[in-house]
């Protein structure tokens, strides 16, 4: 199996851990999978690695688990003197780190986004007030327009009357000029 493939069954591995441990059916999860575009056999694989509990031997040895510890490789360097180095981790384990490794990112990159998401939310709440206060500034000149209007109005109503008192007088003088002419 390649390094790319233990990586993505290490990432589907543990999305089936955790949500079985957060309630999901197993079936949910199938189809989510599928979804996500993951193969029904590495589906099917990753499945069948979460069901094998496993052997626990009850008859280790002492020597043995001494063994196991002191396994680590042996390196010469130049100089002659020999270091211990650390044993490579299981490809399992480094499957899993890619895997944590992967979600840290992604989680920045959401953190991130949702970051810009507020930055963008209180920037339009702030046009929002602010549209607001243009709109009451512009009903209050509205009123104050609507209010001269109504003066004006008024105004020309009684210059109107005044014009047509004048233009009744005019004729008045008129006719009794004319009166007075034929008279004389």
């Amino acid at each position: 199996m390649s390094k790319e493939k233990e990586g993505e069954m290490g990432v589907l591995i543990s999305y089936f851990k955790s949500g079985v441990k957060n309630g999901y059916s197993v079936e949910e999860l199938k189809s989510n999978a599928v979804k996500k575009g993951y193969t029904k056999t590495s589906i099917k694989t990753a499945i069948s690695v979460l069901n094998k509990k496993p052997k626990k031997n009850k008859a280790v040895s002492k020597k043995r688990i001494s063994k196991v510890k002191s396994s680590k490789k042996v390196k010469k360097v130049k100089s002659g003197k020999k270091v211990k180095t650390k044993p490579s981790a299981s490809p399992r384990f480094s499957a899993f780190s890619e895997a944590i490794h992967d979600l840290d990112i992604e989680l920045r990159a959401l953190a991130k986004q949702k970051e810009a998401m507020h930055r963008s939310l209180s920037e339009t709440g702030s046009e929002i007030d602010s549209d607001r206060t243009k709109g009451k500034e512009l009903q209050e000149r509205i009123a104050r327009l609507a209010e001269q209007e109504a003066h004006l109005n008024e105004k020309k109503k009684k210059l109107q009357s005044s014009l047509d008192s004048v233009s009744d007088k005019m004729n008045k003088i008129s006719k009794i000029k004319s009166e007075m002419s034929d008279l004389s």
